[in-house]
């Protein structure tokens, strides 16, 4: 084919390829759109789930949540006399120093006296029955001259004791290891006698006695001396000051808990605030970039980082506003104002944050200060003097027991 009629030939085709390469172009610029679908729902009978039949009953609905209650205004002093007054952390280690101290007195009882008693009757019976001959003169009468006879005549004997003792003591055991014993037996014996034969008299015999005794033991090596014997009771009392500085340090460790809690909070509230003011800024924003989108001075992708900085802050208001929930229910539980608190008391801080003027003392005046006043450190002085007077009375007791 010559080369001129080829060229009248293949215009046409690549008029046509180049409008078909715009139409596609055209098409492709086109944002896709998803097809609406109409879905008809098949014909049923009935709505599912079923109703309930008439004999169940149908449950009442839940009832509405209980409005809250009124703020509750707090400063930091009355959060923090609030606690140490309702604190039931604090109120269960409040129980320790009264239980501590309670060993004082167990080991104090051991050189209290003791006073023993007791009483004891008792009755012995021995009776028994015998056939005695009496005899019996029979005076002269008329007719009858006088004369003698035996007759035969049943008597019964016996006796009766009757006994009453009884005992009285008092012991004592002393610091030094002596032990003192004081006893007082007194006793009655009562013996009744009696015949039932004619002429015979009973008989009564009381016998009373009284007896003491008195003993001093001295213990000579094991058990001898103050130090082993009031080792037990200086323990108790090492235990229960050990206890106060630790339920001291309980009561410092709360204060400080609500000072934290409670500037946490304020903190929070202010951050809050600016988290607010920050999504209000970005939203506003988002509404200018959206006006300039639609007079045209911005092109269409800036909508995007708009919209994405407006989601950022209300994402970081969400969680500001999680955490403030969680320090309130926190500084709520440390005060425990009443049952109901952690429901629906809100709070209303009063004290403002402002930096305090504090004087500060010469570093090892406030080093010697905190090794005086310190529980750990004071409760660790009391644990190496226990663990002496343990080593006291292991050493006592390795000794032979003499007692005098």
């Amino acid at each position: 084919m010559p080369f001129c009629s080829l060229k009248v030939v293949m215009w046409p085709v690549l008029v046509a390829l180049v409008l078909c390469g715009g139409c596609a172009t055209i098409e492709f610029s086109k944002s896709p759109e998803l097809p609406v679908l109409a879905v008809e729902p098949p014909a049923v009978e009935q709505p599912s789930p079923p109703p309930l039949p008439p004999e169940v009953p149908v449950p009442a609905p839940a009832p509405e949540p209980a409005a809250p209650a009124p703020a509750l205004s707090l400063s930091i002093q009355d959060a923090i006399e609030l606690a140490i007054e309702k604190n039931l952390g604090l109120a269960v280690d409040e129980i320790d120093p009264a239980s501590a101290r309670t060993l004082i007195a167990e080991q104090r009882a051991l050189f209290d006296p003791t006073v023993d008693a007791s009483l004891t009757r008792s009755k012995d019976e021995a009776d028994r029955d015998f056939i005695t001959a009496v005899p019996l003169e029979i005076p002269s009468g008329a007719g009858t001259p006088a004369g003698t006879i035996t007759i035969d005549e049943r008597a019964d004997a016996g006796s009766h004791t009757y006994t009453t003792s009884g005992d009285l003591g008092v012991s004592e055991f002393l610091p030094t290891g002596t032990t003192i014993n004081a006893t007082v037996t007194p006793a009655r014996s009562t013996v009744d006698t009696f015949t039932s034969r004619i002429g015979a008299e009973g008989s009564d015999t009381t016998l009373e006695s009284t007896g003491s005794e008195l003993s001093v033991t001295q213990h000579v090596l094991q058990g001898f001396g103050l130090k082993v014997n009031l080792a037990g009771l200086r323990q108790a009392k090492l235990a229960a000051l050990s206890s106060d500085y630790e339920f001291r340090a309980a009561v410092e460790n709360l204060v400080a808990q609500v000072e934290n809690t409670y500037w946490d909070y304020s903190l929070a509230q202010q951050q809050i605030r600016i988290l607010e003011d920050s999504r209000t800024l970005a939203q506003n924003q988002a509404k200018e970039v959206e006006e300039r989108i639609r007079v045209g001075v911005l092109a269409e992708t800036e909508r995007a980082a708009a919209d994405a900085e407006v989601a950022l802050r209300q994402n970081l208001l969400i969680d500001g506003r999680s955490s403030l929930e969680q320090l309130r229910l926190a500084l709520l539980r440390l005060l425990n104002p009443d049952e109901q608190a952690l429901e629906h008391q809100d709070l209303a801080l009063t004290t403002q944050p402002v930096m305090p003027e504090i004087n500060l003392d010469a570093v090892r005046q406030s080093i010697a200060f905190a090794g005086q006043m310190r529980p750990e450190l004071n409760q660790a002085r009391l644990l190496i003097q226990r663990d002496d007077l343990s080593l006291v009375t292991t050493r006592n007791g390795l000794l032979p027991q003499l007692d005098v």
